[in-house]
């Protein structure tokens, strides 16, 4: 009797819950900064957007490219040699950027210009024309 009273208490204090509430506002502390964190991103993510819409126009203005002003600079970058560290930094995925590049080509050039392994590189063949097409 003794020994089931003992195992009977054990569970019953195995299902109790004990909240420590001295701790409740450091965990509120501690989700207001992860809230205040996550919505300046989404602001800085809209701004970026915007800016490159912006960006965009302009381009679509200025000449009959169908490239964007990201996806000249990633040509150039590649063509001349530049750091292509701006392309993480902005947030942006190199893969998805070839892709575009390589889409919105097709029809002038027939073919890809850009191959991706594990870098990017210009299809030679192809480089004195984009070169006419990205001047800096």
């Amino acid at each position: 009797a003794i020994t089931d009273c003992l195992r009977e208490r054990e569970e019953e204090a195995a299902r109790r819950i004990t909240i420590d509430y001295s701790k409740l506002s450091g965990i509120r502390m501690d989700a207001s900064v992860t809230r205040d964190r996550l919505i300046v991103d989404e602001e800085e993510e809209e701004e970026r957007l915007e800016t490159n819409e912006i960006d965009s126009a302009k381009d679509s203005e200025e000449t009959d490219s169908p490239l964007d002003t990201t996806e000249k600079r990633l040509l150039r970058s590649l063509l001349y040699g530049g750091d292509l560290s701006w392309i993480h930094e902005e947030g942006l995925l190199l893969s998805v950027l070839v892709d575009s590049i390589n889409d919105k080509l097709f029809e002038a050039f027939g073919d890809t210009v850009l191959q991706y392994d594990s870098s990017p590189d210009v299809i030679e063949d192809y480089a004195e024309e984009l070169k006419e097409m990205v001047k800096p």
